[in-house]
């Protein structure tokens, strides 16, 4: 995540404030509409970062506000906007484990992030995109300056320690239950789990590799394909 401290113009700070933040929600409440009908991020980029990429190989999102490092999504006490940026396809490949023969208790779930030397450099030249694009000659007149991770982070080890420590999920893995026919593989080409009679698995734990965004519409489709192979 790059944050950025802004100046001559409104942001979702604006509306929080002590003295504003009651109008705000009234007018979610009666009206449904202000910065509460708003999402987090309401401006969203597909760009290439890797030279020769022939199709974009990383999703943005933008914020009109910045959140403080570490304060689950509290935001900062100044005005300011944010941009997080991640790899669509990534190399590190995370793991799940049953920790117990009983049901009811929770796996062991390795999500390995940034263990893949190829998703380390790529974010860290990702993040420096975002430093390019906040100095923008449109943007420079609101911008009063970078405070995560702040313009003294600068060297490559620098950014990828920042990366480390701030990074976190979107929240589309997939692939723990992996379609195919190899030996990795746990459900067949039909959606049936191998080994087991009359159990089915359809959601995106079939994805052999993530896809380029969000999951949603892909989950969809598996599961109008299952009932299609259900019903022959």
């Amino acid at each position: 995540m790059v944050s950025i401290e802004t100046r001559d113009c409104r942001t979702y700070y604006d509306f929080v404030r002590p003295r504003r933040i009651a109008l705000t929600l009234a007018d979610y409440v009666l009206r449904r509409r202000g910065i509460c009908a708003n999402p987090a991020a309401i401006v969203g980029a597909f760009v290439r970062i890797e030279e020769g990429a022939e199709r974009p190989d990383a999703e943005i999102h933008f914020a009109a506000g910045a959140s403080m490092q570490h304060a689950d999504g509290k935001l900062t006490p100044t005005p300011g906007i944010c941009a997080t940026i991640c790899r669509l396809r990534p190399d590190s490949v995370g793991s799940v484990h049953i920790t117990s023969a009983d049901a009811n208790a929770a796996p062991a779930i390795r999500m390995n992030y940034l263990a893949h030397g190829r998703d380390a450099s790529f974010q860290i030249r990702a993040l420096r995109r975002l430093r390019r694009i906040f100095d923008a000659p449109a943007l420079r007149p609101y911008i009063a300056g970078e405070t995560r991770p702040g313009l003294q982070v600068a060297s490559d080890a620098e950014l990828l320690d920042y990366i480390r420590a701030s990074s976190d999920t979107v929240h589309h893995p997939v692939g723990s239950c992996r379609m195919g026919t190899g030996v990795d593989a746990v459900v067949n080409p039909q959606l049936q789990v191998i080994g087991v009679e009359n159990l089915r698995i359809a959601d995106a734990s079939v994805f052999p590799s993530t896809i380029s965004g969000n999951t949603n519409a892909s989950c969809i489709m598996v599961g109008e394909k299952a009932a299609e192979l259900m019903v022959g």
